[in-house]
């Protein structure tokens, strides 16, 4: 009898007990030492987050899984001539902590990086690529180093790009995106997901393959008017895709799995 009431106290004890207290997570604030504003935009599966931060420039950071901070530039990077260019920006880190973003240089020109991770930087640009802004503008990285973004040529049209591990590039443009095309991520198997802007400034999705084929796509209910549309903005290892649908200011989720 004593065993069943004690059963009985546990479970109205329980069922009283905020159901929010144990789905409490753990939060850690961090901002880089002196900087005004600290952005950070990425993490690899260490937990390993980079981005960037503003002093009296924009500079990348890596903060790594216990806290300490690193604070770096691209070689070359001016002292912040034009916004929103000025300085380095680290944007995306992979499981090998390798790590992509641009920088504006001493000629406010714009272009690609990539840093290992033992610190060393290579910089880069795709065959043709213009330097003004927008320039070169990596988006994603991949767990063998390949990375994708979009550039924008002489003639001011952007386009995608894919640069493998050996520094070789592929560029690409998407069927009816006559205003240009922007990858926003690449998966393990290579496949590169982003968006394409038509004639009338409408926005489409498109999926790469990694033999080149491309698929566009719209999500149910995107919109028609220009700047309304698909918007992917990630791809995991199984091809599933998200990003969201706008039509005027309204966005909706979306899942596309193949």
């Amino acid at each position: 009898m004593k065993s069943r009431i004690a059963i009985a106290v546990f479970v109205i004890i329980f069922l009283s007990y905020p159901l929010n207290v144990a789905a409490q997570s753990k939060f850690i604030t961090f901002g880089v030492p002196g900087a005004s504003t600290t952005t950070p935009l990425s993490i690899n599966p260490a937990g390993v987050i980079v981005g960037w931060y503003s002093g009296a420039n924009l500079r990348g950071f890596l903060r790594e899984r216990h806290g300490a901070i690193i604070t770096f530039d691209a070689p070359g990077v001016g002292s912040g001539g034009g916004p929103p260019a000025a300085g380095t920006h680290a944007l995306c880190i992979n499981p090998a902590g390798m790590i992509t973003g641009y920088y504006e240089d001493v000629n406010f020109e714009i272009h690609g990086f990539l840093r290992e991770p033992d610190g060393t930087f290579t910089t880069f640009d795709p065959p043709g690529g213009g330097t003004t802004f927008p320039g070169t503008q990596p988006s994603s990285i991949n767990p063998a180093g390949a990375l994708t973004g979009y550039y924008q040529d002489r003639n001011f049209a952007n386009h995608g790009f894919l640069r493998e591990p050996d520094g070789t590039f592929t560029t690409f443009d998407v069927s009816g995106a006559a205003a240009g095309v922007f990858p926003t991520s690449i998966n393990p198997a290579g496949e590169i997901v982003g968006l394409g802007t038509d004639a009338n400034f409408v926005i489409h999705g498109f999926l790469r393959e990694p033999d080149g084929g491309i698929t566009t796509f719209d999500a149910p209910g995107a919109g028609t008017s220009p700047s309304d549309g698909t918007y992917p903005t990630s791809v995991n290892p199984a091809g599933v895709i998200t990003g969201y649908s706008q039509v005027f200011d309204n966005r909706r989720g979306f899942l596309r799995i193949p």
